[in-house]
């Protein structure tokens, strides 16, 4: 994905649209609505494409769970995108290199890896703390007033 030269992508804009005449009242009334439209745009060359994409990655999903049985209130977790979870070619990897696992001295017998996947980690953070981690995290002014390298390099 970060060798493409553009990135085709669908986002939201968000516009208003001014009335000026009503016909209830048969008068003139200033009055905004706002409208979304879902728009397709195209990156421009590698340096912009690999800028979207880091965009991106340093975004995560939040989300309200509800609907869960023996949950009496509404929690919000945050999730990773689909960007950094992968998917299939990751469990392929995952499964390639527990397949391959051996020692010097024979097969082994039980094997085990770690994927580096904490399920419930997220369920345990509060919405504010994980915002403030994010910050901290991706954030290049942050960085920058703290002396670290951007989240980038």
């Amino acid at each position: 994905l970060f060798d493409k030269e553009y990135i085709e992508y669908a986002c939201v804009e968000i516009y208003t649209v001014e009335v000026f005449y009503s016909h209830y009242t048969k008068q003139k009334v200033i009055t905004s609505k706002t409208k979304t439209k879902i728009i397709t745009k195209k990156t421009q060359g590698k340096e912009d494409t690999n800028k979207f994409l880091i965009k991106i990655a340093t975004r995560f999903a939040s989300f309200l769970k509800h609907k869960e049985r023996g949950k009496k209130e509404r929690r919000a977790i945050a999730s990773a995108n689909m960007i950094l979870r992968i998917g299939k070619e990751k469990k392929a990897k995952i499964t390639n290199n527990m397949s391959v696992v051996t020692l010097s001295s024979g097969p082994v017998g039980l094997a085990c890896q770690g994927t580096e996947d904490a399920t419930k980690w997220n369920e345990c953070l509060s919405p504010s703390l994980f915002t403030l981690m994010n910050k901290y995290f991706f954030d290049d002014d942050t960085r920058t007033r703290m002396c670290l390298p951007l989240a980038n390099e």
